[in-house]
Parts: structure tokens; C-alpha cells; sequence
């Protein structure tokens, strides 16, 4: 600040000599300075998104039109040669329509090649016009060599030298051996003009060039950092895991979302092959997957994101499922050099599928127990209220007529289904009080034989009706740690089923042997009735499937009852198997824990 005229001015208001200077003035040379400064910005595309390669390409085309124009008027001040002054003029105008495509179309690759074979044959008429090959008029060329290995691709990189090297060594050669073709200067004085300003030009233009590249290095290189910073930030606070595969299919990068899903130190990880991380089947999986990329390698085919799910090991041995979606890393010649992928943990997912499989599984369950039970109720029960009731009717419209023989038969019959009957009810209250989980569980030691006994005596009289022969094999001392009334229910329903499925004089063994490895005790329930077939084997225990069937005599079965018997040994924590022929008998085997767990 300065004090001007008793006022405080800013000092860039105040003149050299102390004079103010109309504000008016200073905002025409800010409004015209910031004009000048968004023309050269709109000239060199400084807003635009363009690559180093490209940006170096435009740059050059400015540069080059600015020093062809130069070029062309120095040449004529000088009044060196016609062809000296037009062919810089007829340069700087195929750069300017260049420069439109380039600028304002978009298109760079097609033009970047062709520009530099033109300017080496340019600057090679230049040479033989104005004076051959000299220290001054060199540089010119070698500014064009730099641009060319900037700006074209690796591949014609070579070719850019070869041709300057051909041009700079027949013009050099020309020049050696007949320099009557070169066109030389008139005299010292233009020769000198022209050296002065070529190198003047060449000078500046080497320096842009430089000044450029140094800008353009320093933009990209924050460009870079930020990207970086960006890519860094992103991956270390990313949930998921980001990883990278070398061409041996070990990690040689992994994000700290791993640490945080597996426990794996980044330092565990690095150098690790990704299949000691994977189960059997997940290496099964992504060998696979491996040979399928090879494969599409091979064929030229570039392989987009492949996405599947495997489990990966933990740090603590524990295992999580997870999603990966990995892709192919290709390096600058097409080829594959690694995988890049991201891993993202799916447990819980994997977890709420799995609960509604098994929600599935259990509603599947309840539909089919609805169904046996309708179907029970539908035929099975009403089965025996039919005889029974048609029994009933009888004795009510001819008891006086019938003799005691008749009355007495009647009255077996009604006895037989009233039991079978009762026997119906009971199993269909048994399998409502499963479904419901009402069913008390009271487990004790108790002897085998007295449980045995008591089961037989049940069913004695159908035996005895098809003189069916009961043996058993049991030692008298024998415990099992079981529910009485839940094992009576178990035997007594398969030595029923034995005999049901048994012809008359036929023969049922109940035997029953002690595990001392599984600390469990063996019953077997064996008939040499009639069998059954892989069929009904196979769906013998399903309640969703009707496998049940009458008897030899014609003997109701509803098939609830060796549901039961399943029901009732899984409770006490033991298994139950079937093993028959048929018309060579079954023999059913279930086990019971002998001692207390």
C-alpha cells in the first residue's frame, strides 16, 4: 500500500512516477490478461482429459504450426528460397487441419504416425533447401525424433528411428558428395540471419517441449498420487477383500479387509498359493475355473469376470464361505500374467439359505404328516368303524335269531376291531404328541427281558390265531438306559408287524446282544414272512410316501407304526435299519444306549 495524493491506494494503482492509475484500467488489463489466459487454455485443450500421449501429440501440433509460420516469414525476409518459405507455410496449414481433428474430433491414434513421417521428410527438404545438414538447423529434426518416441506406440517406435536415421544419413551423404543439389545462401549475412533464428526458434521450441513435459510429468504425476490415494483409500477401507494372483497363483497383493474376515496378517498372506487356502472340492473348483482361462487364452478369448462362491480357510482353522469374482490381468502384450479378483464374505448368506432349506424341509414335514393323517382318518380308521358298526347293526335287528354260536362269533369280531381300533387310536395319539413335542421322556436302567415280556404278552393272540412260534435270545441280566414305555412301544410294534407280515406257522426271533465299543445294546425283531422289496425298503421310513400294506390275513396297517418306532429310538439317541429278501422274511434292528450319557 501507498499514500498517494492523501488517500491509501494499493500500490499496483500507483504509476512508476507516483501517478495514480484509473482503477477503470486496471480491471480492462485483468478482464484482457484472463481473456489471453483462457484462449492459450482453449488452444492447448488444458480443461480436457487427455492422455500424456496425446496431450505431448496436440502440443506439438501448436508448436509446430507457431515455428512453421516463423519459418516460413524468416525465410522470406531473408529471400532465401521459394520452396524454403512455401513448404513451412504449406506445413503449418496441414498442422492447423490437423489440429482440428485432433482437437475438436477426438481422433488421435490414426494421425500420430503419419505426422511424423511427414515432418522427417519435411525437415529432410528443409536441409537440402536451406543450406544442408549444420550445427544450427540439427536441432529442428532431433525435436521431431523426441516427439515421434513420446507420442507413437512401442511398436513403431523403431520404425521412427529407422527412417530418421535413413533421412539424416542420405541427406548427410547428399550433401558429402554432391553438394551442387543442396541450395546454399547467398551470401554470409542471410546464412548467419537464418542461423540465428533457426536456432532461436529451435531453441524455443525445445524448450516448450521441455517446459511441457514438465508440466504435463507434474499433472500426471499428481493425477497418479491422487488415484493412488484414492485406490489405497478404498481398498483399506473396503469391506471386501481385494487380492492379486502372480503367474504362479500366489498372493502378491492382498487389501487389510483380509485381516478383518480371515485373521491373515498381510505378511501371512503374501507368497501364500491360493490353494492352501481352499478345501478339496474348493481347489477342484478353481482348477477348473483355471483350466477354462488357459483354455480361452489359448483360443485369443479374453475372459470377463468370472463369479463363484467356495469355502476359505481362517486363521483359527475355521472356514467362511465367500463370493469371489475374479478376472484376467494382462500385461502391455496381451498376456496373462496374473488374476485380479474380490473376495466378499457370504456366511450369513449362506447361513439364512441354509435356515430356510431347512424351514422348507420341516413345512414338507408338516404338509406330509397333515396328509398321512387325513389319510388315516379317511380309510384306516374308518375302516374298523365300518365292521363295527355293520357288526352292531346285526346283533340289533336279528339277536333273537341268531344261535349263542353266532352271537359268540359276532362278538369276536366286534372284540377284534374294537382292539384294532384302540391299537389305531393309541399309535394316532402316540404321533400327535411327537408332533407336538409333548411326549414325556423319562429314561431309566431297566432290564430288556421284562420290557420283552411285557410286549409279547400284548400281542400273544394274534400270534396264537396264526400259530406264529415267538423264540427269544436274551440274557437275563441285560440293561438298557431307555423309556419303558417308549421301548415296550418299539418291540411290541415290530414283533406285531412281524407277525402281521408272517403266513400261518410261521416263526419271529427277538435276539439282543451288547456293544461294548458303542457302549450301546442291539435288538433285532426277524420274521420268515413274506419281505419286502428295494422299493419299499427305499421308502419304508418316509412319511411323505404310503409304503404300508395289509397283512398275510388281511391285517390293517395305517404305516404310522414304524414311524413311531424311529421317532421313539432316535429320542434315546440310537438308529434304526432293515435288512430283507423277499418271500425269505425282514429283520429290523435298532439300537438303545446300555448306560447313562
Amino acid at each position: 500500500m501507498k499514500v498517494h495524493g492523501g488517500k491509501i491506494r494499493p500500490e499496483s494503482e500507483v504509476g512508476k512516477e507516483g501517478k495514480f492509475r484509473p482503477r477503470y484500467q486496471i480491471i480492462i488489463h485483468i478482464s484482457f490478461m484472463g481473456k489471453i489466459e483462457k484462449a492459450i487454455n482453449f488452444i492447448f485443450a488444458e480443461d480436457e482429459d487427455l492422455t500424456i500421449e496425446n496431450r505431448v501429440f496436440l502440443s506439438a501440433i501448436i508448436i509446430g504450426i507457431f515455428t512453421s509460420l516463423i519459418g516460413s516469414v524468416i525465410n522470406l525476409v531473408l529471400n532465401t528460397s521459394v520452396f524454403a518459405a512455401i513448404i513451412p507455410l504449406l506445413l503449418s496449414v496441414i498442422l492447423f487441419i490437423l489440429y482440428y481433428f485432433v482437437r475438436f474430433k477426438r481422433i488421435h491414434e490414426p494421425y500420430i504416425f503419419p505426422v511424423i513421417v511427414i515432418s522427417i521428410f519435411g525437415i529432410s527438404v528443409i536441409w537440402v533447401f536451406n543450406g544442408g545438414i549444420n550445427g544450427y538447423n540439427v536441432m529442428p529434426g532431433f525435436v521431431i525424433l523426441i516427439l515421434g518416441l513420446i507420442t507413437v506406440s512401442d511398436i513403431k517406435k523403431k520404425y521412427v528411428i529407422i527412417l530418421f536415421l535413413s533421412s539424416f544419413t542420405s541427406i548427410y551423404l547428399l550433401q558429402f558428395y554432391r553438394p551442387d543439389l543442396i541450395v546454399n545462401f547467398d551470401n554470409e549475412n542471410d546464412r548467419w540471419m537464418d542461423s540465428i533464428f533457426t536456432l532461436f526458434y529451435s531453441s524455443y521450441f525445445v524448450f516448450l517441449i521441455i517446459k511441457f513435459l514438465h508440466e504435463n510429468y507434474t499433472r500426471e504425476r499428481i493425477k497418479a498420487n491422487e488415484s493412488e490415494e484414492k485406490f489405497r483409500f478404498m481398498t483399506e477401507n473396503s469391506g471386501d477383500t481385494i487380492w492379486h494372483l502372480d503367474s504362479n497363483y500366489c498372493f502378491d497383493y492382498v487389501s487389510p479387509a483380509d485381516e478383518r474376515m480371515r485373521g491373515f496378517k498381510k505378511e501371512e498372506v503374501i507368497g501364500t498359493p491360493i490353494w492352501s487356502l481352499l478345501k478339496p472340492e474348493g481347489i477342484e473348483h478353481a482348477r477348473k475355473v483355471t483350466v477354462k482361462l488357459l483354455e480361452d487364452e489359448q483360443k485369443g478369448i479374453k475372459t470377463g469376470t468370472i463369479r463363484f462362491e467356495l469355502e476359505l480357510k481362517c486363521r483359527d482353522n475355521s472356514w467362511i464361505w465367500a463370493e469371489v469374482n475374479s478376472s484376467t490381468h494382462y500385461n502391455a502384450d496381451g498376456t496373462m500374467v496374473g488374476l485380479n479378483g474380490v473376495i466378499r464374505d457370504i456366511s450369513l448368506r449362506k447361513k439364512a439359505e441354509q435356515e430356510i432349506l431347512l424351514t422348507n424341509e420341516e413345512l414338507k414335514g408338516l404338509v406330509a404328516t397333515k396328509d398321512k393323517l387325513f389319510s388315516i382318518i379317511a380309510h384306516d380308521l374308518r375302516s374298523p368303524f365300518n365292521s363295527f358298526l355293520g357288526l352292531t347293526q346285526v346283533m340289533a335287528e336279528d339277536l333273537p335269531n341268531l344261535t349263542m354260536s353266532q352271537a359268540q362269533e359276532m362278538a369276536v369280531s366286534m372284540n377284534k376291531s374294537a382292539t384294532n381300533l384302540y391299537r389305531l387310536l393309541e399309535t394316532l395319539l402316540q404321533w400327535s404328541q411327537i408332533q407336538k413335542g409333548a411326549l414325556s421322556f423319562n429314561p431309566e436302567v431297566i432290564f430288556v427281558n421284562q420290557i420283552l415280556t411285557e410286549s409279547i404278552a400284548m400281542v400273544i393272540e394274534p400270534a396264537k390265531n396264526k400259530r406264529i412260534e415267538i423264540t427269544t435270545d436274551i440274557s437275563e441280566d441285560l440293561t438298557v438306559f431307555a423309556d419303558s414305555n417308549l421301548l415296550q412301544t418299539i418291540i411290541r410294534n415290530l414283533i406285531y408287524n412281524a407277525i402281521k407280515y408272517t403266513v400261518k406257522g410261521g416263526k419271529v426271533k427277538i435276539s439282543a446282544k451288547k456293544n461294548t465299543v458303542s457302549k450301546n445294546v442291539e435288538i433285532s425283531v426277524k420274521d420268515n414272512g413274506i419281505g419286502m422289496d428295494q422299493i419299499i425298503l427305499d421308502n419304508l421310513f418316509r412319511v411323505d410316501l404310503q409304503t404300508s400294506r395289509k397283512g398275510t390275513e388281511g391285517e390293517p396297517c395305517s404305516g404310522l407304526g414304524l414311524l413311531l418306532c424311529k421317532e421313539f429310538v432316535e429320542k434315546h439317541g440310537g438308529k434304526i435299519w432293515v435288512k430283507s429278501e423277499v418271500e425269505k422274511g425282514s429283520t429290523f434292528y435298532f439300537t438303545i444306549p446300555n448306560l447313562q450319557n
